[in-house]
């Protein structure tokens, strides 16, 4: 674990509360020492006693080392600074946006013992920071009761390592097929839970998505992790949830109506921007050509030229084509 994490940062001054409480007098060289760290980084997680806890170790010169005052009242009850607050607000967001999840009961529980922590007399609360401060993840959406269950079975699976036995109907399939298959990594991306797993029958490392799983059984077969296997790199080329699927370099070039929009996101992790003549711009990207790329390319309308891969312009003007026939035919109109 790195020595500037906060979990590294906060086990050592834990480690150090212990070895003042012994009352053995450690001083910061010999608990760097003992920590691996330089005796001023050890003086640092003596401050995170004040800052987290509210304990204050004091220096006794003739012993030349730490002690408190009054042991009777250095228990280790962590209390959040005002502007700490906030974190509280995050976990409680995240708590609503992953309701029906396997981890929204951590969440809540976690919220509960962060609540208790907020210093008595703060001036900051949560309705302010409500006020103030809203996060719109993804598209509001309902888990049904078979989808919880789906998740919370499929969650038990991965942190157990357990095969799983799934009836499942694809995209495109009307007929649902049974499988058996090794859970990765659950993800939600838009409003949608999603699943990487090693499929049996496919032989391949496949996206599944939950909620079309007609049965989902654990299976008494365990499986070793993809070594190596990182979710970050998995999704890398995805331009949403799909990944791996005609992995090109993209070069769309977007007129001045749109162009302020297109800089001011980060559409894809491999993005670059080229300023161009009459303040249009040109997104680069290495992605895969999915059906949530195409979409997104029709979106917006005129106002984009696939300049590459010309396959992929040509998949864009068929499709507006397409559209402008069924509407000038009477096709979509309301009636």
């Amino acid at each position: 674990m790195p020595t500037t994490s906060n979990t590294f940062r906060l086990q050592a001054a834990l480690k150090i509360h212990h070895r003042i409480m012994s009352g053995s007098y450690p001083n910061a060289t010999a608990l760097g020492k003992e920590l691996g760290v330089t005796a001023k980084t050890a003086r640092k997680y003596f401050e995170l006693l004040a800052d987290v806890f509210g304990v204050n170790p004091i220096y006794d010169q003739y012993e030349h080392g730490y002690h408190y005052e009054n042991v009777s009242r250095a228990s280790l009850v962590p209390r959040l600074r005002e502007d700490e607050v906030a974190a509280v607000f995050l976990v409680e967001q995240a708590a609503r946006s992953l309701a029906g999840s396997p981890v929204q009961k951590v969440l809540e529980s976690v919220l509960g013992k962060l609540a208790l922590m907020i210093p008595a007399g703060c001036s900051v609360t949560l309705d302010q920071l409500s006020d103030a401060l809203s996060l719109r993840l993804e598209r509001a959406s309902s888990v049904s009761d078979h989808d919880r269950q789906t998740l919370n079975t499929l969650y038990a699976a991965l942190m157990q390592k357990r095969r799983v036995s799934i009836v499942y109907t694809g995209r495109y399939r009307d007929e649902p097929t049974q499988r058996k298959i090794d859970p990765i990594h659950l993800t939600r991306c838009e409003g949608q839970w999603y699943l990487v797993a090693y499929c049996h029958l496919r032989k391949h490392i496949r996206t599944f998505v939950p909620a079309r799983m007609q049965s989902v059984r654990i299976l008494n077969e365990t499986f070793e992790r993809p070594a190596g296997f990182d979710p970050q790199e998995h999704f890398r080329s995805a331009f949403g949830i799909v990944t791996g699927c005609n992995v090109s370099a993209l070069a769309l070039r977007f007129d001045a109506e749109v162009a302020g929009l297109i800089r001011e996101r980060q559409w894809h992790a491999t993005q670059t921007l080229e300023e161009l003549p009459g303040d249009e711009v040109r997104l680069r990207m290495t992605c895969s050509q999915s059906n949530e790329l195409v979409a997104w390319l029709l979106s917006w309308g005129e106002h984009v030229v696939v300049e590459a891969p010309v396959e992929l312009g040509r998949e864009v003007a068929q499709a507006h084509r397409s559209a402008a026939a069924k509407q000038t035919s009477g096709r979509g109109g309301v009636v």
